[in-house]
């Protein structure tokens, strides 16, 4: 039985919010490449690595919402994004009106280890950037984007390299960056058990693995 959840709409947006966020984004960033780590140039690596976009998009793990900018740019539709968290959704939203790409993007406030609001083969890319090592239960995520995907899946997380650049720009503010697995290294190897071929990819920051499913994978 699928679930029946309506996305979360922000549709008041004052363009002061906008710019004031866009000016936080743009300090960030410069945060972030000052300690060596190019955000900007770590989604372009993997918009380049996906290719031409089709339809139907999932993203798993919204976040702030830049990769889902930069999927809404170059979709054929729409790009579907879930996340728990709905004060980060919400700057997800203010960076994708500053991209003009709001209209593009649904929000749902969803847990990725139970995606019932939508049925198996809905999509024909799921992605997810950057978040694996935040799921507390990896693998039941992936077999939920196994499920939903009809085609492929694509799904990155930072090397020992990235991390350590995160670990030390968390501690230069006072804080601790959480991860609640380590087990990304052995993805590709469950992604083949279930019937997908994977290509690995890597950048400076980032592992990638894009992954095929083959003679409609095996799920049971």
């Amino acid at each position: 039985m699928h679930m029946k959840i309506e996305p979360v709409v922000f549709n008041d947006l004052s363009i002061e919010e906008i710019n004031q966020n866009y000016q936080k984004y743009k300090e960030r960033i410069a945060l972030y490449k000052k300690h060596g780590f190019d955000q900007i140039k770590g989604r372009e690596n993997i918009i380049s690595t996906l290719g031409e976009l089709p339809e139907t998009i999932l993203e798993v793990g919204t976040g702030k919402g830049h990769l889902t900018s930069l999927l809404a740019k170059f979709c054929k539709s729409k790009v579907v994004t879930i996340d728990l968290n709905v004060d980060d959704m919400k700057i997800a939203a203010l960076n994708a009106a500053q991209e003009g790409v709001l209209d593009k993007i649904e929000f749902f406030c969803v847990n990725a280890e139970d995606m019932r609001l939508f049925a198996d083969n809905s999509f024909e890319l799921v992605v997810s950037a950057f978040s694996f090592h935040h799921f507390e239960a990896p693998f039941a995520v992936m077999r939920e984007m196994m499920r939903v995907t009809k085609d492929k899946l694509f799904i990155s997380d930072f090397n020992l390299y990235g991390f350590s650049l995160i670990e030390h720009i968390h501690e230069s503010e006072g804080r601790k960056h959480q991860e609640a697995n380590s087990e990304f290294d052995i993805l590709d190897v469950y992604l083949g058990e279930y019937g997908f071929k994977v290509i690995e990819e890597h950048d400076e920051w980032q592992k990638m693995y894009f992954a095929k499913k083959q003679n409609g994978g095996n799920l049971l």
